[in-house]
């Protein structure tokens, strides 16, 4: 079967309130502090191969921590009901850290004990239907944090077409 496209970006994500629908990182308030100030995207990158109704999507974002402190921060992101994550990594003084999959407690374990030590993790869990978060530390201060995550999906094919939605949030 040949490449068949048919995109629609549209989807609204409903969390106790409207949320953006593209990835994004909302900082853990330190107990000492009163406010802190959301995260801006530096980019935001996407690239869709798609393949025998298979569809390959690798998305790259760069975000921007300008508070005056390191932070904790957790990285949401909704993906297709039928899709399934391949790839998550993060990026520490310009060298990949890709990520590996444990068990649940195992994963948390290992990812505070890392966070005690100032060290970088990221945790990657599933959250609810079509939902995944990572719990990523440090967001450095007046620095940058950047993340990829590649996901695949089997599209459905009606009357010979496939379509292929991205959830996107236009900042």
């Amino acid at each position: 079967m040949k490449k068949v496209l048919c995109c629609a970006a549209l989807m609204v994500l409903m969390i106790s309130g409207p949320v953006l629908a593209d990835g994004f990182i909302i900082p853990i308030r330190p107990p000492d502090v009163v406010r802190v100030p959301p995260l801006s995207i530096k980019y935001h990158r996407v690239e869709v191969d798609i393949t025998d109704q298979v569809a390959r999507t690798r998305i790259d974002q760069v975000f921007l921590n300008e508070f005056h402190r390191d932070l904790e921060g957790t990285y949401i992101f909704p993906i297709p009901e039928e899709a399934s994550i391949s790839k998550f990594s993060m990026w520490v003084d310009g060298e990949r850290l890709g990520g590996k999959l444990l068990d649940k407690e195992e994963a948390r374990r290992i990812y505070e004990d890392i966070v005690r030590r100032e060290l970088d993790p990221a945790l990657l869990e599933y959250v609810g239907r079509d939902m995944f978060k990572a719990r990523v530390y440090p967001l450095p201060a007046h620095g940058e944090k950047r993340i990829t995550l590649d996901y695949s999906e089997t599209l459905r094919m009606d009357s010979g077409l496939c379509q292929y939605r991205y959830s996107l949030n236009t900042e």
